[in-house]
């Protein structure tokens, strides 16, 4: 086993002086570990399981402990700003959630489904934080912990698609019920694929990424029959909501290009190593989505309560 200190940059020589008095987050988390005497890795001496990304160069945490891995969320990492976008998301939703129970909720005549999307949410935003967390404590908390988030994931997606097909098919209840069940099979599907070890592994990344956007590009089928059953493009409800959800399949889709191309990390290896990373724009876009779509569901509630099925 890799030992817990790694092996620390070398002392820059005096030439090298006026060189590393210049700040850059990579000196920053140098200073930090030297001063906390704590262990971060380049990516060649970082385990072959944390090596996910290979133009993040600098600042891996290798087999910690659990209580070392909690206070590592404290320190200048490769992973601090992955932990610390989905736990700010992740307090963001559980108010914005006792906002909507104690002044959206009564005001609109909002059900509990409604609040769906936000508490899925808030379960997806805890498996991703503990996931970074835990994940370099050893290769199979780290795929234990992949699996949870894959599933918080898998959550998520269902959770939008179950809300757009609950509002969108509310006067059609028969395809309200097959594309709930289409969904759900999926969805299923997801899951089960997340708790199989040999599907965790990086030779099937791909696959795993494939089995996610053709599950999300499903949802332009219901779209599509929405839209027709609604009367056509030329409807104002129509009108007011498509674009939202073309926006919210324009925010996934670029959070998911960020996720997939290592973007723009891949331009300047171990420059953004820790602050900028493809990773980091993927959990903001992520919880703007969420956001978004959470907005999308006001509206059409307040639609949905000056109208009726005809």
């Amino acid at each position: 086993m890799t030992s817990q200190r790694a092996i620390r940059p070398a002392r820059e020589t005096d030439s090298d002086s006026t060189a590393a008095l210049r700040w850059s987050p990579a000196t920053a988390a140098a200073v930090m570990s030297s001063s906390l005497d704590i262990s971060l890795h380049d990516y060649d001496q970082a385990p072959k399981f944390l090596q996910g990304n290979p133009f993040i160069r600098h600042g891996y945490r290798a087999y910690l402990s659990p209580q070392l891995c909690v206070k590592s969320m404290f320190w200048w990492t490769n992973e601090t700003l992955n932990i610390w976008t989905h736990l700010c998301g992740l307090t963001f939703f559980v108010l914005l959630l006792l906002y909507d129970a104690t002044f959206v909720m009564p005001h609109y005549q909002v059900s509990s489904f409604d609040c769906l999307v936000v508490s899925v949410t808030m379960f997806s935003m805890f498996m991703s934080t503990a996931y970074h967390v835990f994940g370099c404590h050893s290769e199979r908390a780290y795929k234990m912990w992949l699996a949870w988030d894959l599933t918080g994931v898998s959550f998520s997606i269902f959770a939008i698609f179950l809300s757009g097909i609950y509002y969108a098919f509310s006067c059609f209840p028969f395809w309200q019920s097959v594309y709930t069940v289409s969904v759900a099979c999926v969805f299923g599907a997801a899951v089960r694929m997340a708790f199989e070890p040999k599907l965790l592994s990086e030779e099937y990344q791909w696959r795993r990424l494939a089995i996610y956007c053709t599950w999300v590009v499903y949802g332009i089928v219901p779209t599509v029959h929405w839209i027709y059953l609604s009367g056509g493009l030329e409807k104002p409800i129509v009108q007011l909501l498509l674009p939202r959800v073309l926006i919210m399949y324009l925010i996934c889709g670029l959070a998911f290009f960020f996720y997939v191309s290592h973007y723009p990390e891949r331009l300047c290896p171990g420059i953004l190593d820790f602050v900028g990373a493809s990773h980091q724009l993927w959990h903001i876009l992520i919880i703007f989505a969420f956001y978004w779509w959470h907005n999308t569901g006001l509206i059409y509630i307040q639609i949905r309560n000056h109208y009726v099925c005809t």
